[in-house]
């Protein structure tokens, strides 16, 4: 599976990839919930901040700040990952959650203790973001790990996946036409081979589509309309 997020990363093309397991945008089955803890006071008295949590790992230069954009909040830049990120687990908060648990976010270096009371060191801080427009800012925490795990599973392109960022002006069909004739055919090893690519783009409607997220929408809004229209003719009806 390494091998493979290699031949990716070495083409000529790609800035950066990332890898990220099941629970993490933009292929998240669901809400992925964890709690956090500020302090063991806190983790005694059972005083936590309820949290999305993603999951991505640092093997084969995988960097999920860069490869999605993610910036630092004081730099405004691409969060960078330390020279050691292989050395522990680190734990990254988004600026509304930072707030939330410390009231301040310069707290790189602290540590914050996740639900199951295990504890792990702040690796840095970085601007609310959202992937989809019609959703608020919520609270984000993304715990970087040093090495893949797999779920044990036959289906591990379901459970760990690959994604990429092409550098700026590449044409992705030039590119894709490459990679077919080039690259895929080295991508037959094991129980692996090459499918073909989904656009970001296309990835995040399907999931939110399979889900049930735009017709979770559609029925809020239906309803909305619904009780604004019983109002209206409420009112009607009184004059």
């Amino acid at each position: 599976y390494l091998r493979l997020a290699r031949l990716v990363k070495d083409c000529p093309e790609v800035e950066s990839i990332c890898i990220v397991n099941n629970a993490s945008f933009p292929n998240a089955g669901s809400w992925n919930g964890n709690q956090l803890f500020p302090d063991t006071a806190s983790v005694t008295a059972d005083k936590y901040v309820p949290v999305q949590h993603y999951e991505t790992f640092v093997d084969e230069g995988s960097d999920i700040f860069r490869t999605y954009g993610i910036k630092d909040v004081h730099t405004g830049k691409d969060l960078v990952l330390p020279e050691d990120a292989h050395a522990k687990v680190r734990c990254y908060l988004s600026e509304h959650l930072a707030l939330e648990l410390f009231g301040t976010t310069n707290v790189a270096g602290r540590q914050v203790y996740d639900g199951q009371k295990k504890g792990f060191e702040v690796g840095g801080v970085f601007k609310d973001l959202k992937h989809r427009d019609f959703e608020n800012y919520y609270n984000l925490s993304i715990k970087v790990s040093p090495t893949v795990w797999f779920w044990e599973s036959a289906n591990l392109h379901l459970g760990n996946a690959i994604i990429f960022r092409l550098k700026e002006g590449v044409d992705f069909d030039a590119f894709n036409t490459r990679f077919k004739a080039e690259v895929a055919p080295h991508m037959q090893t094991a129980n692996f081979y090459f499918n073909g690519f989904q656009p970001f783009k296309e990835a995040r409607q399907a999931n939110a589509e399979m889900r049930g997220v735009y017709n979770k929408l559609r029925l809020q809004y239906s309803l909305a309309a619904f009780a604004l229209l019983c109002i209206f003719l409420g009112m009607v009806g009184t004059f």
